[in-house]
């Protein structure tokens, strides 16, 4: 029936057709698994652009923070002096030098959107003055502000900081806990 060399043969083409069919199984997830190393390849690519990316706005909002501290801190040393220019200079009052100086520190202030508030002689106002203390002056109007014992400061409009103040009142008004003063701008002992 079947010889032997016929049954050798089909053997053999099994063997064969099923060497292809493994071949081709093989070479399919090969394809397969080159495809997804190269997809990951592009990936990991596409992830250090982005990581770069994310490095290079990390350094300039860094560098923009840095620039914001030093303005910060040049900002604080400018209104320290401001506050012991003004300091200084109410003992200087009718001094041109000092209203000059004065003129330019004032508009370096605004250059930086700050105003000082120092100035004496000016109604009081508790929205920028903090009363600090209260004495008589008859050269001085009554509600006014005698002398600036700390500058305050507006930024923009805004309060930063009210100005302690020492407020003119007549004598009999600035003695004792229960001056009338001293309910109205919320000090209970700043008559002294």
């Amino acid at each position: 029936m079947f010889g032997l060399g016929s049954m050798e043969k089909r053997i053999s083409d099994k063997i064969e057709e099923s060497v292809k069919k493994i071949e081709e199984h093989l070479s399919r997830r090969f394809e397969e698994l080159d495809e997804r190393v190269q997809q990951s390849i592009r990936q990991e690519r596409k992830n250090q652009a982005a990581l770069g990316s994310v490095f290079e706005n990390q350094q300039a909002e860094l560098s923009i923070l840095r620039a914001m501290r030093d303005e910060s801190i040049a900002l604080k040393s400018l209104m320290a002096f401001a506050e012991n220019f003004a300091l200084w200079s109410q003992s200087q009052p009718d001094s041109p030098e000092v209203r000059v100086l004065w003129a330019k520190l004032s508009a370096l202030l605004e250059q930086f959107g700050l105003k000082i508030l120092a100035e004496a002689g000016v109604p009081f106002d508790p929205s920028f003055h903090e009363a600090c203390a209260v004495r008589f002056s008859p050269d001085v109007p009554e509600e006014h502000v005698l002398e600036v014992i700390r500058p305050g400061f507006l930024s923009d409009g805004e309060v930063l900081r009210c100005a302690s103040v020492v407020i003119n009142r007549p004598a009999a008004m600035t003695t004792g806990a229960e001056a009338p003063w001293a309910e109205k701008y919320g000090e209970e002992d700043a008559g002294e």
